[in-house]
């Protein structure tokens, strides 16, 4: 502030005196030279910043940075039937009817009356819901009942093609009163459940537990433009009581996104009760990523599940 309120006449006046206060600041004479070189050499980029800033009219308002939410949320009630074809296959089929809710909502960043914060109000109330079906088919291979001899192992393979027939959802329509910069980017293409295949394999080192890996064979799409997931899942299950007509299946998981490098891996435990035709499972994941709350670190992501069923 004291060199730029001296009041000097030319620029060769002025670039004096930073040389001047440079030399004052302790700095040599080849660390001038060099910095002096530096400003010189990017002078030529520097000019057209200047004159477009200089030329500028209004204010950081007129700014266009926005941020968009684009979400969806599906819960699905299902009915399946499977049955074997021949000793050591099995086919099956699954019919669902999925309730789906997508919401969409932005806000300009730099707007004077608006919050980053307000997307998500703003996405709770453009909300869409609307029911669609969706088809699921699966197939499961036992190697030692299929060639009627045991193999070490025991080796098993199964695949599973999810939402077959692409089931497709309303998105919300954008709300009139919104900035034309934000309707621009508004998704109007409905949302699609796209298919996904997955296979996996298991295997049995003693009668009460069981080695199992899964593997997408498709990378499916996520809510983030850009971010793939194809899964690959490995684990095992131990019967901690292993009988016909009861047992109590205890499981151990871990899960990485092959797709993403970006995406943290995940563990997973489970614990079920199998009593005669009744099942019930109950499992839960924790992120091995961590995100930092209030001073404390949690994991980035978490979820639990409840599966009740009856086998006739």
């Amino acid at each position: 502030n004291q060199l730029l309120g001296g009041g000097y006449a030319n620029s060769q006046e002025l670039a004096n005196a930073f040389i001047n206060a440079a030399a004052a600041a302790g700095g040599s004479a080849q660390q001038i030279a060099e910095a002096v070189q530096t400003a010189v050499s990017s002078m030529g980029g520097a000019a057209n910043i200047i004159n477009q800033a200089a030329s500028a009219s209004g204010s950081y308002a007129q700014n266009q940075t926005l941020a968009m939410a684009d979400a969806a949320t599906f819960a699905e009630v299902s009915l399946g039937y499977g049955a074997q074809v021949i000793p050591g296959l099995k086919l099956g089929a699954n019919l669902k009817v999925i309730d789906g809710y997508t919401a969409q909502s932005g806000v300009m960043i730099l707007s004077d009356n608006q919050d980053i914060s307000d997307i998500f109000e703003k996405a709770y109330d453009n909300k869409k819901n609307s029911v669609n079906l969706g088809i699921d088919l699966g197939a499961q291979l036992n190697l030692s009942r299929v060639l009627d001899r045991d193999i070490l192992l025991n080796p098993q393979l199964g695949l599973t093609v999810r939402n077959i027939n692409g089931p497709k959802f309303d998105r919300p329509a954008a709300p009139a009163d919104l900035d034309p910069a934000i309707i621009a980017h508004w998704n109007t293409d409905k949302y699609q459940l796209r298919p996904q295949v997955r296979m996996g394999a298991a295997v049995n080192p003693f009668s009460f537990m069981t080695l199992a890996a899964d593997l997408d064979l498709t990378e499916n799409d996520t809510l983030l433009d850009g971010v793939q997931s194809r899964q690959l899942a490995v684990g095992m299950e131990i019967n901690l009581l292993n009988r016909p007509s009861f047992n109590i299946p205890m499981r151990l998981g871990y899960n990485k996104n092959l797709a993403s490098s970006a995406v943290a891996p995940y563990y997973t435990a489970g614990l079920g009760l199998n009593m005669m035709h009744f099942h019930i499972e109950l499992a839960g994941a924790v992120s091995d990523g961590t995100t930092d709350v209030d001073g404390t670190s949690v994991p980035d992501s978490a979820a639990v599940s409840l599966m009740i069923g009856f086998l006739f």
